[in-house]
């Protein structure tokens, strides 16, 4: 799950170089002789990741042996990457995830899709709710008779869920579609019973790939169109990236496209800490709104405001092809950027072979403060990424590699998590910023240095409390929502936007 609103840090430095990117301070492979696909990682409130995939193996990592095809698989590690339990979790038929969230009660709720063995073509969105061991509470199968898969997933403040994906049924759980393939939004209660849907897009291909929480309580979604009518407007060319602004009912505020002529296609999006948005994926486009392709397929960012109107944009990248799977704001409110490279100029400096996990910071106003490759011979890609505690980076995805900075392979394609440490500058800093963690946070929020003092604040502008000489604090009688706080070191002051569950 990508975050709702990340931390924004206003920090002061005594001067700016670019920065080096990070060196691996850990790496792990995890799986068994089949394919093992990993779909998205989360840092765990207290310490530790979650990591869910899919599985087909009968061994090495995987101590269940997959009920079907394959698998829902999820891992908790610690800190440092050792696997603290790990469930296998479906049917007879094919279960994958493709995307987990932490729920308010210490548990998890995965998105992804079901198959029918005996079917052809028929897909379904698959929700399951797990308790803080994997074990699974309820799980709901939700579609018709055609295509869907669900990519996203949140907790909502009522204490159901927010999901999102694509559908062209018009059958079963599916109400009537605008085209041949639609985005399809569902609003579930606690236990899983959808309380409203809706479906968006035109009379063509409409997937959605990605959805968040906004600050006024409705939803934002992106991913690709190929339409140009009903709700889709001012599409560039064959296919554009999609934003789509949705009030708390499900109803559309507004909608933009993005792109130009060729193909372009919206996989990520975050909310930037100015209420904006940040999108990426790929574009093979140099006209309209993308400049300065540097041949093939691109990794294209786009930074809007909160209406959608572009800010800026950049196209990072080789003469090959280079593909975003995730996006994350920066505690110094930046963004950090993952999915694989497959050039060895432009942007890139260094490619392994075939395609490799690619890293990339870019600043505020987006310039390329860092990139780094990792992999090894074969294929390699980033699914997911989040900045840690400490400064670092923690990059999860799939490798077929067993050499470079790989090391080892499992058998076919494995879970694959590298922990980063801190970017460097070539000077000391003066101050440092201050971490705050976790974001979404549920009980305490953590801080990564002791502050003076603390001074919270609600959307109202409203003081709520203040607290002097803390590491952390408290915020579990606080209602869900927005809320603000300024952190006072010895030398300086941060102002941060944090959400509670």
């Amino acid at each position: 799950m990508k975050k709702i609103i990340l931390i924004y840090t206003f920090a002061v430095y005594c001067a700016a170089l670019h920065a080096q990117a990070p060196e691996i301070d850990w790496k792990t492979t995890y799986g068994g002789s089949g394919h093992d696909g990993l779909a998205a990682i989360e840092i765990l409130e207290g310490a530790g990741f979650i990591i869910a995939g899919y599985t087909d193996s009968a061994d090495g990592d995987i101590e269940q042996t997959p009920a079907g095809m394959q698998d829902l698989w999820l891992l908790k590690t610690n800190d440092t990457g050792t696997i603290l339990w790990q469930k296998t979790i479906g049917g007879p038929n094919s279960e994958m995830a493709n995307d987990i969230a932490a729920t308010p009660d210490g548990g998890y709720v995965i998105a992804g899709q079901h198959s029918d063995a005996n079917s052809s073509g028929n897909y379904d969105f698959l929700i399951v709710k797990t308790d803080g061991e994997g074990n699974v509470e309820w799980q709901k199968i939700l579609g018709g008779t055609g295509y869907e898969t669900a990519h996203g997933i949140h907790p909502t403040p009522d204490g159901g869920y927010i999901v999102a994906g694509e559908s062209n049924s018009d059958d079963g759980d599916a109400i009537p579609g605008k085209g041949m393939m639609d985005f399809w939004v569902l609003k579930l209660s606690s236990e899983g019973t959808i309380e409203w849907q809706k479906k968006l897009g035109g009379t063509l291909n409409d997937g959605c790939w990605s959805i968040q929480l906004t600050a006024d309580g409705g939803y934002a979604l992106a991913g690709v169109t190929e339409s140009n009518d009903i709700d889709v407007t001012g599409n560039h060319g064959m296919n554009d990236y999609w934003l789509v602004k949705l009030n708390a009912n499900g109803n559309i505020v507004w909608q933009k496209t993005y792109g130009g002529t060729s193909i372009d296609y919206g996989i990520v999006m975050a909310v930037a800490p100015d209420g904006g948005y940040v999108l990426s994926g790929f574009a093979f486009s140099n006209d309209s709104d993308v400049t300065g392709n540097h041949g093939a397929g691109d990794m294209w960012v786009v930074k809007t405001n909160s209406t959608g109107t572009i800010e800026w944009q950049e196209c990072l990248g080789g003469t090959n092809n280079e593909v975003a799977y995730d996006v994350t704001v920066a505690q110094d409110g930046g963004y950090l950027l993952g999915g694989y490279a497959m050039s060895a100029d432009g942007d890139i400096t260094l490619n392994q072979g075939n395609a490799d996990y690619w890293v990339v910071k870019l600043s505020s106003t987006g310039t390329l403060n860092w990139q780094k490759s990792l992999g090894g011979t074969a294929l390699d890609y980033v699914k997911g990424l989040r900045e840690t505690a400490d400064g670092g980076v923690v990059v999860a995805g799939n490798s077929l590699s067993a050499d470079g900075d790989v090391g080892s392979n499992l058998g076919n394609e494995d879970f694959w998590v590298v922990k980063l440490g801190e970017e460097t500058s070539g000077i000391n800093t003066l101050i440092k910023p201050v971490s705050a963690y976790p974001n979404p946070v549920k009980n305490v929020l953590y801080f990564s240095q002791p502050l003076a003092a603390v001074s919270l604040y609600g959307v109202d502008g409203k003081e709520i409390s203040n607290y002097n000489n803390v590491n952390s604090i408290a915020i579990n009688h606080l209602a869900s929502g927005l809320y603000f706080a300024r952190l006072q070191t010895d030398n300086a002051t941060q102002k941060i936007t944090f959400v509670k569950q």
